[in-house]
């Protein structure tokens, strides 16, 4: 390098990043029957090599933890097959359970209001009740960005096999929504998913009969 080279002098976070920016002559497909989007590479931050997958809008990493290139391509097929399997029983894709720690927060905020006045204290007793017997156990291990319309409807179905009230399943998903407004607000989601929808079913009263009415009024 002589007198006149230009020397790049780079930030620390730009050197973070630099770092992880995955070395453009290493990206290798990994082969026929699997998607272009499936590739492994390097990175100048790792000694081993790493798979990548693009799908439903996110791009999902993982190392391979291995320097073997041929090992590495069979990793990438497994983590590829592991993904499409959680896609089709509605599974997470991702190991990043954001959707909880939004389900606790919702729980603390009300819990502020209520000290405050402006709520009354039933709601956190029955919003708890519905978030440790049913929604976290379902949701738990849910980044709040995988969780789409699909999920929530297998989520009422399950519901569904106890016999629960169309009231009763309406008072789940509104929680439900609370909690995705909440990671919207937070900017964990751009958008949030379509809500099933619960028909309530009227139950007028039926009519008096006239001695039933004279019986009724002079109780």
């Amino acid at each position: 390098m002589n007198s006149l080279t230009p020397v790049r002098h780079l930030s620390p976070e730009g050197y973070k990043t630099h770092r992880t920016v995955p070395i453009q002559s290493s990206i290798s497909i990994v082969g026929k029957g699997y998607p272009d989007k499936l590739v492994i590479f390097n990175l100048p931050a790792s000694q081993f090599w790493w798979v990548r997958y693009y799908t439903a809008g996110r791009i999902l990493k993982r190392s391979t933890k291995t320097q073997d290139k041929r090992e590495a391509v069979e990793f990438a097929k497994r983590f590829y097959e592991d993904i499409l399997l959680r896609e089709r029983n509605l599974l997470p894709i991702s190991a990043s359970p954001t959707f909880e720690r939004c389900a606790r927060l919702l729980i603390s905020e009300q819990e502020q209001l209520i000290v405050r006045g402006e709520r009354n204290a039933k709601l956190n007793i029955n919003d708890k009740q519905k978030l440790e017997l049913d929604i976290l156990p379902f949701f738990k291990g849910f980044n709040v960005k995988d969780v789409s319309y699909q999920h929530i409807n297998a989520y009422l179905a399950k519901l569904s096999e106890r016999n629960l009230k169309p009231a009763t399943l309406k008072i789940h998903l509104n929680l439900l929504h609370k909690i995705l407004i909440l990671a919207q607000r937070e900017n964990l989601v751009d958008r949030l998913p379509t809500m099933p929808k619960v028909k309530l079913q009227d139950s007028p009263r039926g009519w008096f009969s006239q001695d039933q009415y004279k019986q009724l009024r002079d109780k």
